[in-house]
């Protein structure tokens, strides 16, 4: 997508040397290179092209059309800027609709930039991915991510990604418990981001629509419930606790679709849970888990985030 610098093939009856006031539709569906498949794109790489209506480009000089003797005398006009699809899996339902040429102005009504913009609309299906596909894929999305954020870095800077590279070589879908440990530790040593570690942990889990909660009511829950929620404070120093924070990025994130599944909570509490480890032995904090799934009731003798682990647990009925 973008300027593809495509302009229309040069034609020997060209008449008068100018494309004014003559069908740019005609002209585009007749000689543009990239909706014909004349490129590298199309024969080369199977991406496909589809003509707009108009040009995005036509450059004038003195009130005519510009030609281009170094390009083969070709009008320096066409459709430059175009998108192409390619779709080996047959995902796109509607690959037909024609893109649409976008006219952008500024404050003064002049066109912003001599090239226009194209839009171009279609829906896709999501492939069916076995779980496998799925880590695969999370995988190299994740670290082509982290090459593209440090391009231009020092290599002495990339040692990050090399670590993060070991960690994810562990994963494995036959050892989901080991592979949601090796996750939760690149997460604490800052090598994996909070959204990473969710997705990463729902591949492992694969969720069903059971025991789900919106962003709205769980970010309800968190501000409006827990405000009235009776209990042991346990805020210090007017912060909330790291439980508290953790969710409210869960219910925040935009990365992360409008649903949220129970696992995605429970990977929080063990996270709790295992910074109270040594706590919890002598009988205070209780365990995020078991409050979030055996539906307990709220107590005073509780901490506010406790009994609004025990509230999400209910409200996601657990």
């Amino acid at each position: 997508m973008g300027d593809l610098n495509e302009r229309l093939s040069a034609t020997v009856e060209e008449a008068e040397h100018d494309l004014l006031g003559k069908r740019e539709s005609e002209l585009i569906e007749a000689r543009d290179p990239l909706s014909r498949g004349e490129t590298h794109l199309t024969t080369d790489h199977g991406i496909e092209f589809l003509p707009p209506d108009e040009f995005t480009y036509h450059e004038l000089r003195n009130g005519r059309t510009k030609y281009k003797p170094a390009r083969g005398h070709r009008p320096d006009a066409g459709v430059l800027d175009n998108i192409g699809l390619y779709d080996r899996q047959g995902l796109i339902l509607n690959p037909k609709i024609k893109p649409t040429v976008l006219k952008v102005t500024n404050s003064s009504g002049a066109d912003a930039s001599d090239h226009h913009p194209v839009l171009r609309t279609f829906e896709a299906r999501t492939p069916e991915l076995t779980p496998q596909d799925q880590l695969i894929h999370a995988i190299a999305h994740e670290l082509n991510h982290r090459h593209l954020a440090m391009r231009g870095y020092p290599s002495s800077a990339k040692t990050g990604i090399l670590q993060l590279e070991e960690r994810l070589d562990q994963l494995d879908i036959s050892l989901p418990s080991h592979s949601r440990k090796t996750i939760k530790e690149a997460y604490q040593d800052h090598l994996l981001s909070f959204e990473s570690m969710i997705k990463f942990n729902r591949i492992f889990r694969q969720p069903t629509a059971d025991h789900t909660i919106t962003k709205e009511a769980l970010k309800n829950i968190l501000t409006h419930e827990y405000r009235k929620m009776q209990g042991q404070s346990d805020r210090h120093f007017g912060r909330q606790t790291q439980t508290i924070k953790d969710l409210h990025k869960l219910a925040s994130s935009a990365e992360l679709g409008e649903q949220v599944f129970a696992c995605d909570v429970e990977i929080l509490l063990e996270l709790r849970d295992e910074r109270s480890s040594t706590l919890r032995r002598t009988g205070s904090p209780k365990a995020g888990l078991e409050l979030f799934r055996q539906r307990h009731k709220a107590r005073d003798n509780h901490t506010k985030t406790e009994n609004t682990i025990t509230c999400l647990g209910e409200a996601m009925g657990m």
